[in-house]
């Protein structure tokens, strides 16, 4: 099956115009119309861990606290050898 992608931009009208594509004169074709997101910069940008924390501390003081203490990143030899000795 011969699939082709276009971004292009619904009309005012409501008309979708695409490029010329000579070759599937009179052939039956499957429209698939997928809407984009209007407007991405509107996300909030994403914050590191530490920032989370700050951000949250004052609210559950014991679980931050808790979380900071305990998430820290391990190679497998240093992860093993902790749960070796306990």
């Amino acid at each position: 099956m011969e699939a082709y992608k276009f971004d292009i931009t619904v009309q005012e009208n409501g008309v979708i115009q695409i490029p010329e594509i000579s070759g599937l004169a009179n052939r039956e074709v499957e429209v698939l119309i997928m809407v984009k997101p209007q407007d991405t910069s509107e996300t909030a940008p994403l914050q590191t861990f530490d920032a989370f924390l700050k951000k949250w501390s004052g609210i559950i003081k014991n679980e931050v606290d808790f979380a900071h203490s305990t998430l820290t990143i391990h190679t497998p030899e240093t992860f093993l050898s902790k749960v070796a000795s306990g």
